[in-house]
């Protein structure tokens, strides 16, 4: 082999080897959890969250339920008597506590995974709460459905950060109510971009997460349009982040033909990239979260009357490295074996 056909090989090395230690290959194919909770009485649906260690956790508007361990189709009850309709779960960046919303009910919520209780006393009444997404350990972010006016039931859609270090907890507006409706919210991985949706029209905004920590500090909320528009997607929101920040999931449905998806955002271009459908219902309404971990992406639809609610949960991660760090850290040492006897080729032929 001469140097010419060395030089080829070991640049698609450089090439193949990180392809191979990290899942870039689309969206990988989901299987469905048979055992995944039913909608407890009198709930609408079930919401989810990812724990740090993989595994996903959920809410089913009475009990909280943990999976026995990744990949597994068993949820494992450990509190009850949060009754709700379910608003959201959302799980703090230290892994420990749960925050759960009842949705329109307004109670609020905050569950020590360590020590979990029954029936434990609300924190707040924030009615219509919708999603979280929580800024620090103390500070999360709630997107809430107003009434302006109780005689109509016409909603506007608000963002505020409801501070669990004050003493008392409490509640500020930091982007106005707008004339839209509520959807999901998330936070990027590196904590400095949070992304939300009009519920009714699609627009999907990109706020700083500085600028709502000023926001709130100074009293002076944001307007909706002070969010930089990524784009036009699905009315559900953005659900999940993959763990690379480049692909944002937007579930719920089409504003225009009611169609339910997830479309797959790249979250620099605003390029819709992919679009799946675990449950292959048209009718049905999706949404999830996605483990920070290994990337895996837990998808939950729910089909109405009913509610009918059905699990999926992909095979394997999306945006994240799938492989234990013992090998993450071999293929480093390999690319930096090859790029050095690369740099010594390429000093040879100059």
């Amino acid at each position: 082999m001469n140097r010419i056909q060395q030089l080829a090989v070991l640049a698609a090395l450089v090439i193949a080897v990180p392809a191979a230690a990290l899942n870039i290959h689309g969206v990988p194919p989901f299987t469905q959890l048979e055992g995944f909770p039913a909608p407890a009485d009198n709930a609408f649906g079930v919401t989810v969250d990812a724990l740090k260690d993989g595994r996903f956790i959920a809410y089913d508007g009475d009990s909280i339920l943990v999976q026995a361990q990744r990949g597994s189709d068993n949820f494992e009850p450990i509190a009850s008597g949060y009754p709700g309709d379910p608003g959201f779960i959302s799980i703090s960046p230290n892994g420990r506590m749960a925050l759960l919303g009842a949705g329109f009910m307004g109670e609020v919520w905050v569950l020590d995974l360590h020590e979990p209780v029954d029936a434990g006393a609300p924190i707040a009444v924030l009615s219509g709460n919708f999603s979280a997404a929580w800024l620090t350990d103390e500070r999360v972010v709630i997107n809430r459905a107003t009434q302006p006016d109780p005689t109509e039931f016409l909603f506007e859609a608000e963002l505020g950060i409801l501070d669990l270090g004050a003493d008392p907890i409490t509640y500020d507006i930091v982007v106005q109510p707008a004339g839209g409706a509520s959807s999901d919210i998330v936070v990027g991985p590196f904590g400095k971009r949070l992304y939300t949706t009009d519920g009714l029209t699609g627009d999907t905004r990109v706020f700083k997460v500085q600028d709502l920590f000023a926001a709130w500090e100074e009293g002076v909320a944001l307007e909706w349009e002070d969010g930089e528009l990524l784009g036009t997607y699905n009315t559900g929101g953005p659900f999940g982040v993959t763990p690379d920040g480049r692909r944002l999931l937007i579930g719920g449905a089409d504003p225009s033909e009611f169609l339910g998806s997830i479309l797959v955002v790249d979250t620099l271009t605003g390029n819709v990239v992919d679009e799946f459908n675990p449950s292959g219902d048209p009718g049905a309404f999706s949404s999830g979260a996605v483990t920070r971990i290994t990337g895996r992406i837990l998808v939950v639809s729910t089909a109405f009357p009913g509610p009918e609610v059905t699990a999926y949960e992909s095979v394997r991660g999306y945006g994240a490295s799938t492989l234990p760090l013992i090998w993450n850290l071999l293929f480093l040492q390999i690319i930096a074996a090859i790029q050095a006897h690369l740099a010594n080729l390429f000093a040879i032929f100059q």
